[in-house]
């Protein structure tokens, strides 16, 4: 079997497309918007990548969400671990749960500080967010390729303030959960059959929200690599998690104040 080759595969009578490459897209006033790409590796891994935005110049970080703190929470990505980096990074949660940013030779990878994820063999639940404002600022599709499925979301709402996309990774779900959820079944999927981890699938739930950007119109939000839920719902202990934000404000201060994970700049600055 191809490893680009379609499968569709019934778990529990819930349809399940099965393929290593998948381009999310949102179709909203006839135009289609290509927002990010999940790409399963043979190995297990899993890459949310993150090309199809128009800003390149980020923060990546490891976020803290205090102990003994309720929501709404007041979070820094600056300290004490923000970098910037001029590239659109990607996401990479290996089996073992050492999640990183990284980008192919451009960037020195950026990871949780001697922490973890959990490993993807378990039933994970909530696995990475994406939050975006400004459609317009991503790249518009019109020549479909044959080696990517695509997951559409159709937004009819002509009102967009931002968007909130959930990917949650679950071991073979059954009918009664997505009943309970009330999810759209056509947007479950996963790795093809000749994969390890391939009885795992990726749920994926979309979210009219507020402006969550107030001083930036268009912007991208990626969180992932949590903390397991047992530590989230538990207040006395701080949560963790990694995020990537573009564009960052205020980019050339910022790089001289906090560095960079670009490779070119990270290297200079280690033999100076």
């Amino acid at each position: 079997m191809l490893l680009t080759e379609k499968r569709y595969s019934k778990f529990n009578n819930i349809e399940v497309i099965q393929n290593n490459k998948f381009t999310v897209r949102i179709i909203h006033k006839g135009e289609i918007f290509k927002i990010f790409k999940i790409i399963f590796r043979k190995e297990g891994s899993i890459f949310i990548s993150l090309p199809y935005y128009k800003h390149s110049e980020g923060i990546v970080s490891e976020i803290t969400l205090p102990a003994n703190k309720i929501p709404p929470y007041q979070v820094s990505l600056q300290e004490p671990f923000g970098r910037v980096t001029s590239h659109k990074v990607k996401y990479s949660h290996p089996p073992d749960g050492r999640v990183h940013f990284s980008q192919d030779g451009k960037v020195i990878s950026y990871f949780k500080e001697n922490r973890k994820a959990l490993p993807l063999h378990m039933n994970i639940g909530h696995l990475f967010t994406i939050m975006l404002q400004n459609l317009n600022d991503f790249d518009k599709d019109s020549s479909p390729k044959q080696d990517i499925q695509f997951v559409d979301f159709l937004i009819n709402d002509a009102n967009i303030e931002a968007l909130k996309i959930v990917g949650e990774w679950r071991i073979n779900p059954n009918y009664n959960f997505f009943r309970k959820k009330q999810v759209v079944f056509d947007k479950v999927i996963g790795p093809p059959v000749n994969m390890l981890l391939h009885d795992h699938f990726i749920l994926l739930d979309i979210y009219k929200i507020p402006t969550f950007c107030k001083d930036n119109k268009s912007c991208l939000l990626f969180l992932g690599g949590f903390d397991s839920k047992i530590i989230a719902d538990d207040l006395r202990e701080n949560f963790y998690c990694l995020a990537a934000l573009y564009p960052a404000g205020n980019y050339t201060e910022l790089k001289k104040s906090i560095g960079s994970i670009d490779r070119e700049i990270a290297v200079l600055e280690n033999n100076t």
